[in-house]
């Protein structure tokens, strides 16, 4: 995904470690009225609210697994497919709140399939009533979100449809880039997407505005130092790598941009279980990286990876293979 993995050499001696994923820059890549009105306002709300039991009311006890592989057997009870939260009655009469984030592919398939049904259902009932009352009020009685988005207001999962952004497709399978994001950030001026046909949103990719800078890099890293600092304050622990090639000639301290160029000198920041980062969100790392586009030119990029990265990437390629 326009990392590749790189070992280098320090300039002082001895083998570099920067972690895997991390390596070259990406190809060009760069949401008052009377008593009977109030007794036909809550029929049509108690119209709108009945065209939900149906679906889950028939909903027998089944089993449900977790992202970690770990199953309980239940019912379901409500899913808000637009914050993701899901709701399971085990047949103790106790109630599980989970997202849909941190289910399987087989049971986020299903609870898909239910919403399709009810959306069906819900616009049969709204052509047979006299009036509606709007469906985000009727969703609001049945549960209130508090599960937080993901980076730029995405979460892992989600489909096209729900990312929006009017994307378009690279050439690779998979991914796309977006005109917009649902939570953009200044400092960034397009985004590009993984997302797999079943699995869904596993990989985003911010690409910054160009910064002038000279042939130091000066400008260049001063906007990484504040960007690597503004991701600390959210997850914290990490690890920053600024290292030469081994034997490049590229050394001196008004080659630095050169060296960026040439592919021989890396600046990056990296969030991971292995450097203890607090990742929430099902996110599994973070990589902010400096680019060089010209000797007088970079940019920043930031790469968002989920717990679903490899099982987007195994289901891509198997479509890819389909060619063969």
């Amino acid at each position: 995904m326009w990392r590749k993995e790189i070992t280098y050499e320090c300039e002082q001696g001895g083998p570099g470690y920067p972690p895997q994923g991390v390596g070259s820059p990406d190809p060009d890549v760069r949401l008052r009225g009377t008593h009977m009105k109030r007794i036909i306002k809550y029929i049509s709300l108690f119209v709108i609210l009945i065209s939900y039991l149906p679906t889950y009311a028939q909903e027998s006890d089944r089993i449900w697994t977790d992202s970690m592989g770990r199953k309980i057997t239940a019912r379901l009870i409500s899913y808000d497919a637009q914050s993701g939260n899901v709701v399971l009655r085990k047949s103790d009469g106790k109630e599980i709140r989970i997202s849909d984030s941190k289910i399987d592919d087989q049971d986020r398939l299903y609870l898909r399939n239910i919403k399709k049904n009810e959306h069906l259902n819900t616009q049969a009932s709204a052509s047979e009533s006299p009036g509606t009352i709007p469906q985000p009020a009727a969703i609001e009685l049945l549960e209130s979100s508090t599960e937080q988005t993901g980076p730029f207001g995405l979460r892992m999962g989600m489909t096209l449809e729900e990312i929006g952004g009017d994307p378009k497709s690279l050439d690779r399978p998979g991914f796309y880039r977006l005109s917009e994001v649902p939570k953009p950030h200044f400092a960034f001026e397009s985004y590009v997407v993984q997302v797999g046909p079943k699995n869904g949103l596993s990989w985003i990719k911010a690409i910054g505005k160009d910064i002038s800078t000279g042939s130091s890099g000066a400008q260049l890293r001063s906007s990484f130092e504040d960007m690597r600092k503004r991701l600390e304050k959210t997850y914290r622990a990490h690890k920053t790598i600024d290292q030469l090639q081994y034997g490049s000639i590229w050394k001196d301290p008004g080659d630095w941009m050169m060296a960026l160029i040439k592919k021989e000198r890396l600046l990056s920041s990296v969030w991971s279980k292995e450097y203890r980062s607090y990742l929430p969100n099902n996110l599994k790392a973070i990589y902010l990286s400096a680019y060089a586009s010209r000797s007088d030119r970079g940019y920043l990029a930031i790469e968002y990876s989920f717990i679903n990265e490899d099982a987007v990437e195994r289901e891509l390629a198997a479509i890819s293979d389909d060619a063969l």
